[in-house]
């Protein structure tokens, strides 16, 4: 892993903790599923069986207990951030998420995505093209589900918008990212 990718894991894995913390002090039985919802695809691109282990334990947070869940939360996330997430992983949680986009989105974007989503799984591409033009439908079709992901912070939610050229074959003007 780079230096710059172990940076950002550590940042991921720290906000993971810290939201943990401040979400556990409410007691509230809810919180641990919001949190897994909104970090369901993150832990996905680390480890997916631990993403379901992670989901299972937010589902029966009422029958083990909040506290004893939340401290067992913890423990697998932790397990689950420590292991670097792979490109293959990265593509997975990318195209699960890639399937909650309307049918609407022109077959040439579809295509685009696809294609540089390849390329990052190939090594001739950046996990940012794909996870930015993912991230621009999301807002511009208001897919609700996903804008609460915990996935697209280190990637697109704090940087500063990018102009990205229309598809090729495509006319129209090219889009801020």
């Amino acid at each position: 892993m780079s230096a710059a990718g172990s940076a950002r894991a550590g940042a991921v894995r720290r906000l993971a903790r810290a939201r943990l913390q401040q979400l556990c002090a409410q007691a509230e039985p809810n919180v641990l599923r919001e949190l897994h919802a909104r970090y369901k695809y993150l832990v996905m691109a680390h480890d997916p069986a631990g993403a379901r282990v992670l989901g299972r334990i937010a589902a029966h947070a009422r029958v083990t207990g909040f506290d004893a869940a939340c401290a067992e939360y913890a423990r697998a996330l932790d397990r689950v951030l420590a292991r670097p997430a792979s490109p293959g992983g990265h593509v997975n949680a990318l195209l699960h998420m890639f399937g909650y986009l309307p049918a609407t989105l022109p077959a040439a974007e579809r295509a685009r995505f696809l294609t540089v989503l390849e390329a990052y799984r190939g090594g001739t591409g950046t996990l940012a093209e794909p996870a930015a033009l993912l991230w621009q439908w999301i807002g511009q079709y208001d897919v609700a589900y996903l804008k609460p992901q915990a996935y697209f912070e280190p990637l697109c939610r704090h940087t500063r918008p990018r102009i990205v050229p229309p598809a090729p074959g495509r006319t129209g003007e090219a889009t801020r990212v």
